[in-house]
């Protein structure tokens, strides 16, 4: 056991400075650089592939639906005749302010007109006697009427809203029409013609084994609509017979063609 010490001095230690020869050699730790977070899948691409199909499913519907043509709906119903007149299951037209067609006066049948708003109705005294109202064109105001003579139906032109009636040619035919352009569309017995608006120049269209009835020729004049009826057949009950019908459309290029649903 060593002296205690015996002055000041002893009691104040030297102080001791390490260097790097006093303790073991160790190499510096490697700094590692941050690692980045990880990444997600990213859903933006899902998301402009979804926005993509909906926009274009939604132009598809609005093409097909806004391309189809608008069923005619029936909003109401008003009466504008009340002369107790029977009327003929002919064409009924109307050039806006007046509606043309035909009824039983005295055992006759005439051609008459009525205010589109209702009223009483008039005869037409320039009319051919006993002809049935086929059609109306525009420009200018006129309707196609079909004589009812024995075994002959001979065409008439009748300009409104008055003057003489006119007969077209050598034109007949069971039933006709009229384009806006004057073209005149007309039936024979299984057959359709076309002529211009005097009765000239008729060619046949087509020539069908079948009852042709209801030629409408388009607003733009490049089709006509037409019914078609085939050989009746038998109803279940048996005692009946159903006619065939089909609608037609012949479309007026070179050479016509027609389809049939």
């Amino acid at each position: 056991m060593g002296s205690p010490p015996t002055s000041a001095s002893e009691l104040v230690a030297e102080p001791t400075v390490a260097t790097l020869a006093d303790s073991p050699a160790e190499p510096p730790a490697e700094i590692q650089p941050p690692h980045p977070p990880e990444k997600k899948p990213s859903k933006r691409p899902l998301y402009w592939l979804i926005g993509g199909v909906a926009v274009a499913v939604t132009a598809i519907v609005g093409v097909i639906l806004f391309s189809q043509p608008a069923i005619p709906v029936v909003e109401g119903i008003s009466q504008i005749t009340d002369d107790g007149y029977p009327k003929v299951p002919s064409a009924v037209v109307s050039d806006g302010a007046r509606v043309y067609f035909n009824e039983i006066r005295n055992g006759t049948q005439v051609l008459a007109q009525v205010a589109a708003t209702g009223g009483e109705s008039g005869l037409i005294a320039q009319s051919v006697p006993g002809s049935y109202l086929a059609a109306y064109a525009s420009d200018p105001p006129r309707v196609l009427l079909i004589a009812n003579e024995f075994r002959n139906h001979p065409l008439w032109l009748l300009p409104l809203p008055a003057g003489e009636p006119r007969k077209l040619g050598e034109l007949t035919g069971f039933d006709a029409t009229l384009s806006p352009n004057g073209t005149i569309a007309f039936v024979q017995p299984g057959e359709l013609y076309l002529a211009h608006g005097d009765g000239s120049d008729p060619r046949k269209l087509f020539s069908l084994p079948v009852l042709i009835e209801g030629p409408v020729i388009s607003p733009d004049g490049t089709k006509i609509a037409l019914v078609l009826t085939f050989a009746t057949t038998e109803s279940p009950s048996g005692d009946q017979f159903a006619p065939n019908r089909a609608f037609g459309t012949i479309f007026l290029e070179a050479p016509p063609s027609m389809e049939m649903r």
